[in-house]
């Protein structure tokens, strides 16, 4: 494993108002991407609905898709980390238990993906 360069980190949580949670910032961002709603647009939703910086919209719009991309492949080892990459987590599980999701925002990735459950080993 390499290291992290100085200055960067593995860490992709972002700042969230208690009154909100992030599994509402991943439905907002899989809706939007349902609607095929441009990621500008989309992170503008994010600061004006959840108060979030821009950057931390634009992290969250990211991190919401490569848990999306990360489910198409089928395989349990492209599981995000939860502690470090929940937004990733939470929507490769949504995406892999609604294969929909995948379709809807990566068609191209649609007859791809398999559905993997919980009791799928997670590599450590």
């Amino acid at each position: 494993m390499t290291s992290i360069p100085s200055g960067w980190t593995d860490d992709m949580n972002i700042a969230m108002p208690s009154h909100h949670t992030l599994g509402a910032v991943v439905e907002l961002v899989i809706s939007f991407g349902r609607a095929h709603t441009p990621a500008a647009a989309t992170q503008r939703a994010l600061v004006e609905t959840f108060g979030l910086t821009d950057d931390d919209a634009a992290l969250a719009w990211d991190r919401v898709h490569g848990g999306i991309v990360r489910a198409a492949t089928g395989n349990v080892a492209n599981r995000p980390d939860k502690s470090k990459d929940p937004l990733a987590w939470t929507s490769f599980q949504l995406a892999t238990g609604d294969p929909s999701i995948i379709a809807a925002l990566y068609p191209q990735y649609a007859n791809r993906a398999g559905a993997l459950s919980d009791a799928d080993p997670v590599p450590r």
